[in-house]
């Protein structure tokens, strides 16, 4: 519950922000947001419906004695801070993963078929994509055992990351050097969401840059042409029932 409510304080501070420091001009109709919005609201049901989340597999995984950290006794500052480039570098390649498997792909897409960035977008996803980060995650809870705590902490600190890193905020390039150091930006996961696909191949990182530096994938500030998937998906990239069927549809 403490996770939800940081998130929801997180949307409605920065769609304030967003007002105030908007970046670029967006298509703000109806029917983009409405597909968004329903989009989220359809991950949310489907996630509290699963009997299973991450942190319930790491509660599963305390009350079992399963997995490194219910072995090998880790101080606190240690348990989170393993936990965190578990959690970050696990989540990095199944991004990068979902971008390089045409079959995966097809369901990630969806997030990518928007044609604007902003902070609606960060709740754009297929439901068939939010069960794989599940499975995923949780597989990497059950191995390390990380503490419950951690991984709520964790996965809000990530959840909020997600709002601010798709946030529509005119930030100064000086701060978007600074802080594109360490964390994820609105600039950088920008350039992600072109529809060039060389372009959109990097900066897969939610948080961190640090998996995208290390690997290879990482790229600096630059301007961006055009977002989305080109004209192809344009057509329909506003449409909720096309975008939850276009994973099955022929290509």
């Amino acid at each position: 519950m403490t996770g939800l409510l940081v998130f929801l304080i997180s949307f409605a501070v920065l769609a304030v922000a967003e007002l105030i420091w908007r970046a670029r001009a967006t298509d703000d109709s109806g029917q983009r947001l409405a597909t968004n919005f329903l989009l989220g609201a359809v991950n949310i049901a489907i996630a509290a419906a699963l009997p299973v989340s991450v942190l319930a597999t790491a509660v599963f995984a305390g009350s079992q004695r399963i997995g490194l950290m219910n072995q090998v006794a880790f101080p606190a500052v240690a348990a989170l801070l393993v936990t965190l480039l578990a959690r970050t570098l696990t989540g990095y390649w199944v991004h990068r993963m979902v971008h390089a498997r045409a079959l995966l792909w097809r369901f990630h897409r969806v997030h990518h078929a928007d044609r604007e960035v902003d902070l609606s977008t960060a709740l754009r996803n297929h439901p068939g994509e939010l069960i794989l980060m599940i499975t995923a995650l949780g597989g990497v809870a059950l191995v390390l055992g990380a503490p419950p705590w951690a991984v709520a902490a964790i996965e809000t600190a990530i959840a909020t990351a997600n709002l601010w890193s798709h946030a529509n905020l005119r930030l100064t390039p000086a701060l978007e050097r600074i802080l594109g150091r360490v964390l994820v930006t609105p600039g950088l996961h920008l350039v992600h969401h072109s529809a060039s696909r060389a372009e959109c191949d990097s900066n897969y990182g939610e948080l961190l840059t640090l998996w995208d530096r290390l690997f290879g994938t990482f790229r600096e500030l630059q301007p961006v042409a055009r977002i989305g998937l080109g004209s192809a998906s344009d057509a329909h990239a506003d449409h909720l029932l096309r975008q939850l069927r276009s994973p099955f549809e022929s290509r």
